[in-house]
Order: structure tokens, then sequence, then C-alpha cells
């Protein structure tokens, strides 16, 4: 495996220019053609890693757009430090913590790029990341998304396992592509890719529930295949306060919303899951058949999980009973 290093050693001092830190929302420098979104809350720990492997990319046509949730640690401080140092990062920082999901959707809405890759900030890119991605979508014009595989690491950045994803979705039928992620997705490594951001933008991006992940990643594979690039060069670390640790708490309800885990909506993920599935077959532009045999699928899964969806409607009643 890769060393953990300090990869700042290996990114060529391209620009001098301090960057103006006044009104990051309105950039003068032309829109690159690739957005990579950092979006963070107190990531003070494992950042400037994040950052370093960015900037170290051999693809140079690119920002790097840094939306920080109201941090309360050293966050702030250090992206000031990078953004003066490098002209490719936007700092932007939000007033108050509007929860992950909004964050992402900040991010997003902020990109100027003809692609766009989420880096969440306690992970890190070998240095061909963005290049091969690009490489690939370029190649393919009917892909919407390329990812490269991912080894999982732990806190001090040593190798744990694995990931091939192989999530099946580079068939030529939208229907096909669907059904299959939903059967065979598990970590959602993949939405780290490069993606064609006016695509993502057609999508509901990325909702506040658990899971939500899952549903946009299955979305996405409507409007187009899927290309996995043979290399480890994405470095996904597991630690003790990541959102993979709060899965199924109210830790990871607040996270995604502040104030999430006091509402009965988030109690209901599996039932989150199945409309928004169900939202994304009408807005995806498919033909009549496909979007048919996709509804009727969906109504078999829906039998599929009828137990935990009524499990869900027994909890959050028994919830809005207690609190009556």
């Amino acid at each position: 495996m890769q060393p953990l290093m300090n990869l700042s050693t290996q990114i060529s001092d391209h620009s001098t220019a301090v960057r103006s830190m006044g009104d990051p929302l309105k950039p003068v420098t032309p829109a690159p053609r690739v957005t990579i979104g950092v979006p963070v809350y107190n990531g003070e720990k494992y950042l400037p890693l994040c950052l370093d492997s960015l900037l170290a990319q051999t693809y140079h046509d690119m920002e790097i757009l840094i939306c920080d949730n109201a941090s309360t640690d050293r966050t702030e401080q250090i992206c000031r430090d990078y953004a003066a140092r490098d002209s490719r990062i936007r700092y932007v920082r939000n007033p108050v913590n509007i929860g992950l999901g909004r964050n992402f959707r900040r991010v997003l809405d902020l990109a100027r790029g003809e692609y766009f890759k989420a880096a969440a900030a306690d992970d890190w890119c070998g240095p061909e990341f963005i290049d091969q991605c690009v490489a690939a979508l370029d190649l393919e014009p009917s892909s919407v998304l390329a990812y490269p595989r991912t080894r999982i690491v732990d806190d001090a950045g040593n190798r744990v396992n694995d990931c091939e994803d192989s999530l099946g979705a580079s068939s030529g039928s939208p229907s096909e592509r669907f059904i299959c992620l939903i059967q065979t997705i598990r970590l959602c490594n993949a939405l780290y890719g490069v993606t064609r951001t006016a695509v993502l933008r057609k999508t509901g991006w990325l909702a506040e529930y658990r899971t939500a992940d899952s549903v946009l990643l299955t979305e996405l594979s409507l409007y187009g295949k899927f290309q996995e690039i043979p290399e480890f060069l994405f470095f996904r670390r597991f630690h003790e306060g990541d959102t993979s640790k709060m899965s199924g708490s109210g830790r990871m309800d607040e996270y995604l919303k502040p104030g999430g885990s006091k509402r009965i909506g988030m109690l209901c993920v599996v039932w989150h899951r199945l409309l928004d599935l169900m939202r994304s077959v009408l807005r995806a532009p498919l033909s009549f058949g496909q979007r048919a045999k996709l509804f009727l699928w969906l109504l078999r899964f829906s039998f599929w999980q009828r137990k935990a969806l009524a499990q869900e409607i027994r909890v959050a009643l028994s919830v809005i009973w207690m609190r009556s």
C-alpha cells in the first residue's frame, strides 16, 4: 500500500499569487473543467492530507471548492491558509451549521466545472485520480460517472481491505443498471468519483436521511453508464468520527440535519428510500416501457420490504404517542 505521507512535498509551486478572500462566491478566474467539492465540518485532523492529495493531482484544470459548515475547530484557519497559497482553492464558510445534506447541495450549486467530484475531508486520492476519471468520461460520452477502486484505511492510514465495487452499471439499459445497483450496492465509494455536473444537477442530489447516498448513486445510473478504473486511487478512511460509525444512530441524523434526530420523518429511512427511488424514475428521461418496468419492479421491491416498512410506521406512531 502506498504509505501515508505528507503529499504537500509533491505539489509544484505553480502559483505564488495570493487569492483575495473578499468574496469567494465571485471568482475572477475562468471556469475550470473540474470542480472538486469538499464539504467539511470540524475536519482539522485529516483535512490537510486531503487537500494535499487534491493539489498533487496530475490533472491541473480544476478548482477545489471548500464549503465549511461553521466549524468550531481549526478548520477555517487551515482552509484560509491553503487558499492563500494556491489560487485553485475557493473557500466558503456557512454562518451556521446547515447539515451535511444541504452543505453538499451548496458545494454543487457553487461548482463551475463541467465535471464534479465530491471529496470527504478525511479521505485522500492518488495523484492520477482526476486524470484517469476525466479521460474515461471523455472517451465514453454515454457514461456519467467514472471512479477508481477503493482502499479502506484506518485512523492511522493503514490498509484495512480493498474494495472492487463491481457495480454492474455498464449495461446499455437504464432499468438494468438501476435494478442492479439496488441489489448490489454496499459502500457508496463510487459516489466520490468524477461525475458530469449537468447530469448531477438533474438528480435529487443528497437528501437528509441515512442511505440517501445509495439512492443518489442509483438515480445516476438512469442517466448513463458507470466506468470503473482498475486501479486503487481512492483511500477511504474509516475512523470513530466518520459517518459510517454513526449509521443507525441519532448522531447520524443530527449530522445530516441539525435537529433531525427529533423529527419523526428521520425514523422512516426505508420509506424515504423507496419514495425517492420512485421520484428518481419519474425525473429521469426514460421511455414509457423503461419507466413502467421500473415502477413494477419497485412495487415488488416494496413488497419484499414490507416488514421494514411496517416496523417504521409502528415506531413512528409509538414516538408520536409518547410525545402527545
